[in-house]
């Protein structure tokens, strides 16, 4: 039964109430009343209590109900599958090449490595100059020892010297070359040594000025790849900075910058390395790198201080 159809049987009710009460004794009043109230209220419950067929159903997922995002378990009790390990593949290793432990391969050519530079300053100078002809060794005349002969222009030899500028970061090995009779200062042979360049043709030039040459920068000098040469930082020395030459006798010299200055690389050296032009003079490369060559010259100067 329908709610409107309660009501309406009740609202009947209670107009032939009257009628109905009147033949009753007054104990039936306090009987007949309440009832139909019990009966309008059992009816307002059971109408709103969801009891009627066409209330909606609720859907509720079971306790036991697991949550999927993407098909991705993950119920407490689920397991994660762990992550494939990253794989890479290494890239091959870039072996250097082997140091040439062979005087007539090296000589001429770069050093592969420092460790292949002093092999071939410890093995194929020995004091001696190696004839750029028939490479066979002969006395050098370095200026000192009075001895006749034996010159090899762009050939290093070893002397035993060794030169440390603090301020450039300089602790180089110094070996000797000879200039020849045709008065050009031929380029050092290695990239990481100091040269002390001899004019045995040259009166006047050199001697109480040690004329020193080097590289600044180097295109396969490690490991065939590029870098900065020993005399890369000599352009940046201040006036007042400290050197000291170590002599192949023990002995050590200690020398301060006096000037430093760039000329072009087609000057005339001969003032420039002119005995008593200064105690040290230090050349080096320095402008602009054209057609394998440098275009300029770096110059400092070091006068002697004990």
């Amino acid at each position: 039964m329908q709610l409107s159809e309660l009501l309406q049987s009740v609202q009947r009710w209670f107009q032939d109430l009257p009628r109905t009460l009147r033949g009753l004794p007054t104990l039936a009043y306090f009987i007949g009343i309440p009832v139909p109230i019990f009966l309008v209220t059992v009816a307002v419950t059971l109408a709103t209590s969801g009891g009627d067929n066409n209330s909606p159903e609720l859907a509720v997922n079971p306790p036991t109900a697991t949550l999927s995002i993407e098909n991705i378990d993950v119920a407490p009790t689920a397991s994660p599958t762990p992550a494939p390990a990253a794989t890479s593949t290494p890239e091959p290793a870039v072996e250097a090449p082997p140091n040439r432990e062979d005087c007539d391969a090296i000589q001429g050519t770069d050093y592969q490595s420092p460790e292949e530079r002093e092999w071939y300053l410890a093995n194929c100078l020995g004091g001696q100059v190696a004839n750029s002809n028939t490479g066979a060794g002969t006395p050098p005349n370095n200026g000192t020892t009075g001895g006749g002969g034996g010159y090899a222009s762009g050939v290093e030899y070893a002397i035993g010297a060794r030169l440390v500028i603090p301020a450039a970061g300089i602790d180089a090995t110094v070996t000797g070359m000879d200039v020849g009779a045709n008065g050009a200062m031929p380029d050092p042979v290695g990239y990481f040594n100091a040269v002390l360049y001899n004019f045995p043709f040259q009166a006047g030039l050199g001697g109480s000025n040690k004329v020193l040459a080097g590289h600044v920068d180097c295109g396969r000098c490690y490991n065939g790849g590029s870098g900065t040469a020993v005399f890369w930082s000599v352009r940046d020395l201040p006036v007042g900075a400290t050197a000291q030459f170590y002599n192949p006798d023990g002995t050590v010299q200690n020398f301060v910058v006096i000037n430093s200055y760039s000329v072009s690389g087609n000057t005339d050296f001969s003032s420039i390395v002119a005995s008593g032009a200064a105690d040290m003079t230090i050349i080096t490369c320095t402008g602009t790198f054209a057609g394998g060559h440098y275009d300029n010259r770096h110059v400092v100067a070091f006068q002697l201080t004990g």
